[in-house]
């Protein structure tokens, strides 16, 4: 007789045992009302937040590296109705700074309880543009206001004989970028920049009232040369109306005074190796 075990004939089904469900439901309920509390208690909490007085904004610091942009500043905050630390719309205390065109950028940080601290980038006067009557404007062509009458003398004045009535984003670029090329110490002697000739750059610098006509750049080594010359020309001729640099290996000059023997309408017109107008070798 064989030991081995044999399933019987048919189908046979293993039955497990059906679990319980009576605990399940008492479970979910006691669950579902802990959330709800959870949520009640939050809510509860939340409301007392908004309306407790430690958290009202007492305290609101402005800081700004420029004074005058730093009082603007102070201004605006002052008329704000700041209220609870937690409902502070933030986006419309920025909005309502960067309204003036001396704020380049601001941000404003809670500091909890009940303080605000105002951090802002001034926009500083970079140039006047004579547009219209005169304008002030930033280092990014953002209009500040009216030039005032003192404005020329701290700043370079751009010029356009169309008072840039077109293309002024592309003559204000080709001014920032001869101003660039100068560097900080011969840019502060900059007086003014014509623009009116897209291929030509027209500088004059402080004190001295000859048109420096650069072309298209290089600036930096075309204006050291004619400062290198200047004294030694204003000697033998007397001060100078232009001085023509665009030429490589060569200066290109008008007195402002002609010399004995040449009328003021010849000078312009003198071929070069001629006279007060004549070539000079480059200026090392």
């Amino acid at each position: 007789m064989s030991g081995q075990f044999r399933r019987g004939a048919g189908n046979g089904r293993v039955r497990k045992p059906a679990k319980s469900h009576r605990l399940r439901l008492p479970l979910v309920i006691v669950g579902l009302g802990a959330v709800g509390l959870l949520f009640l208690g939050v809510y509860e909490l939340y409301g007392f937040l908004l309306t407790w007085e430690e958290l009202s904004i007492t305290t609101v610091e402005v800081r700004c590296p420029e004074p005058a942009v730093a009082a603007l500043a102070e201004e605006v905050v002052g008329h704000v109705r700041w209220g609870n630390i937690l409902l502070l719309d933030v986006g419309q205390v920025l909005a309502r700074l960067e309204r003036s065109p001396y704020v380049a950028a601001a941000r404003v940080r809670k500091i909890f309880p009940a303080a605000l601290r105002v951090d802002v980038a001034p926009r500083r006067p970079a140039a006047v543009v004579e547009e219209g009557e005169g304008v002030l404007i930033g280092r990014d062509n953002v209009v500040l206001g009216p030039a005032g009458p003192e404005a020329g003398y701290r700043w370079p004045t751009f010029q356009d004989e169309s008072r840039f009535a077109a293309d002024r984003e592309e003559k204000l670029a080709r001014a920032w970028a001869c101003l660039e090329e100068l560097g900080p110490t011969l840019a502060e002697r900059v007086e003014s920049l014509d623009l009116s000739e897209s291929w030509n750059v027209v500088l004059v610098l402080r004190g001295d009232p000859t048109r420096l006509k650069l072309g298209d750049g290089p600036f930096r080594p075309r204006v050291r040369g004619w400062l290198a010359e200047r004294e030694r020309l204003a000697q033998a001729y007397g001060p100078m109306e232009y001085a023509d640099l665009r030429f490589a290996g060569r200066m290109i000059y008008k007195p402002a005074v002609p010399s004995a023997g040449y009328g003021p309408e010849a000078v312009p017109a003198q071929p070069a190796g001629t006279g007060p107008g004549e070539t000079r070798p480059p200026v090392p």
